[in-house]
């Protein structure tokens, strides 16, 4: 997936652009808060953010230190659920005066615009729209026979589509692989 910054300013770029005299908006909602649960109106030579909680969500910062920045949590009426009673305990944890919460995973900052995406706080990328894991695939290669050591990472071939590269040691030849 385009880093943080890079994509960051391809939306500054398309706002300034495109939001002259038309009304735009940027909407965030990660498929487990069902609908979007932010929004802010973009407008030209203005930072692009994901902007402030919609009616009927709760949006908070998860941080060490005063709350200005650090991991997404999202609470409020529209949070999914998992027909899996101890998976959806496992996604959806109390927080705080919130029954139930969902930890993004997203990287924001509290902006006077709303607040910022600034990337992820873990290891997960998206190619094609889906989302991986990178630890998790690396710990699926590393337990093939024959490998001790792996690592993955996403790749751009030159037409610019992502691809994901997995990279392994062996345990002797690579023949015997």
């Amino acid at each position: 997936s385009e880093s943080a910054p890079a994509a960051q300013g391809i939306a500054q770029e398309l706002t300034d652009r495109l939001a002259d005299g038309r009304e735009m908006w940027n909407t965030y909602g990660p498929t487990e808060a069902t609908v979007v649960a932010s929004a802010a109106r973009l407008h030209p030579g203005k930072p692009v953010t994901i902007g402030w909680p919609l009616d009927g969500w709760d949006l908070a910062i998860a941080s060490d230190s005063e709350g200005e920045q650090g991991e997404l949590i999202i609470g409020g009426v529209g949070l999914a659920r998992y027909l899996d009673p101890d998976k959806d305990a496992e996604k959806y944890a109390p927080m705080g005066d919130w029954e139930r919460a969902y930890r993004t995973g997203d990287h924001v900052r509290l902006t006077e615009d709303g607040l910022a995406f600034i990337g992820r706080v873990d290891d997960q990328v998206k190619i094609g729209g889906r989302r991986i894991e990178l630890g998790e695939v690396e710990a699926n290669v590393a337990a093939l026979d024959g490998v001790y050591n792996s690592a993955v990472a996403v790749q751009t071939l030159p037409a610019g589509d992502k691809v994901l590269v997995g990279y392994v040691s062996t345990e002797g030849n690579v023949e015997d692989f």
